[in-house]
């Protein structure tokens, strides 16, 4: 495992708790030499029928008396422990065996596969049952064995609240037989074969066989077969050998606080197959075996039961805080950028407020100073001057005014049977030049003629006869008016 993998991943319970049928334990674990020893135990008796471990009833009939035994086993141990991993009895739980030919690739699928597997045997609902799996022996063709662990939702509730009246919250409950895999897992050297650990409690008798780091067979008897342990080991190693394809077992493991129901006849007989390391009902482990090693190092990281029957699974706390630290420090960042900005606006708000306030008053005053300058001019003398600047504007037009370049277009277009007799430029309000020419003729087609040939030069536009008339020597006398738009200055 990495630094950093090790360095997020979940921490471990602070300690482990079990509620048996005769008494609750607190026990503190820490890692030694490679190995685990136990660093601090206690434990605390109940009176017969407090609890009573069973698949479809209540187990626990008097919650305060396990409260109080609970915490007078944690005030001897000395601990107050926050998250715990919680042991029940074997018998609160069916454990299977299932095998699939083939695996789906989604967690999800797999679990709804496992719940299905394991309805048609549940003696409960399975929609009220809690359902948690661990992956067992794989076989050559892709098929796959996983170890199954059902029980009640209320089943396993009502072993939680024990803890929660104490504020101690049970992320991990796993069964009695389980967890003692998981001891000698992660406490032993694992033989590289097939190894036998025969669990012994008051009330039953657990038997498990591992094939290096996998369950491949688990039994449960409750107390009152009439087999003795020996006989019952013994069933067990047949059909070890002739289902299992076993030939022998590599060590042999006793362990539990039943062990003072067998005799040492029994003992012999079971150490006869392979070694003996007895768990002790004290927590501690002590051998019979004349060649094993009690304090054989884990040769790594090993692979252990991930079964969890708890309603409230720990989650990864220290990868929570991670993800909460980085979006904290994201946060900071960010409201430190929008502080930075939020002054900066702020100054240039002020800036720019200072200018326009600036800007009111400088328009403030050059308006009062107009108003002022309006005030002291006179109306009609304003006017006289306007009437005559208008009138010298018109001189100069005048003088700009181009009469060789008129006479040019009036003697290109003039008829024979028209004179001109006067010619009078203006210039109008808008600026343009207008020019009245007076103009005699016999006929008024030929003074229609002149028209359209002026207009046709393009220097004159909205030509008209304002008036005419007949004069006393019979001639018709008119006058041509119309905006004439080539207007040169001088040519000599």
């Amino acid at each position: 495992m990495s630094l950093f993998s090790s360095w997020i991943a979940s921490p471990p319970p602070d300690a482990a708790i079990e509620i048996a049928t005769d008494h609750v334990a607190v026990a503190v674990l820490g890692a030694r030499s490679g190995g685990l020893v136990v660093q601090s135990y206690a434990s605390e008796p109940l009176p017969p029928g407090t609890v009573t471990a069973s698949l479809t009833s209540s187990n626990i009939h008097n919650r305060a008396v396990v409260v109080s035994a609970l915490r007078a086993a944690l005030d001897r141990a000395g601990i107050r422990p926050r998250r715990v991993a919680l042991v029940i009895p074997d018998l609160a739980a069916k454990v299977s065996l299932v095998r699939f030919d083939t695996i789906p690739a989604r967690r999800e699928d797999l679990d709804q596969l496992v719940r299905w597997q394991v309805k048609k045997a549940s003696p409960f609902p399975i929609e009220e049952a809690l359902v948690t799996s661990a992956p067992g022996v794989r076989g050559a063709d892709g098929s796959a064995e996983f170890l199954v662990v059902a029980t009640r939702r209320d089943t396993v509730a009502e072993y939680e609240a024990v803890c929660d009246e104490l504020k101690i919250e049970a992320g991990l409950v796993d069964l009695a037989t389980l967890s003692l895999v998981n001891l000698f897992l992660g406490g032993v050297e694992v033989p590289p074969g097939d190894w036998l650990l025969v669990h012994l409690r008051p009330e039953y008798t657990s038997i498990v066989i591992m094939r290096g780091e996998h369950v491949i067979f688990f039994r449960n008897r409750p107390e009152g077969d009439e087999a003795s342990i020996a006989d019952l080991v013994h069933q067990t190693a047949m059909y070890y050998q002739d289902r299992l394809s076993g030939q022998r077992f590599a060590r042999v493991f006793l362990g539990g606080g039943g062990l003072r129901r067998i005799d040492r006849s029994d003992a012999l007989c079971i150490a006869d197959r392979s070694h003996l390391r007895d768990a002790g009902p004290d927590g501690r482990a002590r051998t019979a075996d004349r060649h094993g090693d009690p304090d054989a190092a884990r040769s790594g990281d090993r692979l252990m039961l991930r079964t969890n029957l708890s309603t409230r699974p720990f989650y990864n706390e220290r990868a929570v805080q991670i993800v909460l630290g980085a979006v904290i420090v994201l946060i900071a960042v960010l409201t430190g950028f929008n502080i930075v900005e939020v002054v900066r606006l702020t100054a240039s708000q002020r800036t720019l407020g200072a200018h326009a306030v600036e800007s009111e008053r400088e328009a403030a005053r050059l308006l009062t100073e107009a108003a002022a300058v309006r005030a002291q001019i006179n109306a009609k003398e304003l006017e006289t001057v306007a009437s005559a600047a208008r009138e010298a504007n018109g001189i100069i037009d005048q003088r700009a005014f181009s009469w060789s370049g008129l006479f040019d277009q009036l003697e290109q277009t003039l008829p024979d049977d028209v004179r001109i007799i006067g010619v009078a430029p203006s210039v109008s309000q808008q600026g343009q030049f207008v020019v009245e020419i007076t103009v005699q003729a016999r006929r008024s087609e030929d003074v229609d003629q002149f028209i359209e040939a002026l207009e046709k030069t393009g220097s004159f536009r909205d030509v008209i006869t304002p008036a005419e008339a007949t004069n006393e020597e019979g001639l018709l006398q008119a006058v041509i008016k119309g905006t004439y738009v080539r207007a040169e200055g001088p040519r000599g």
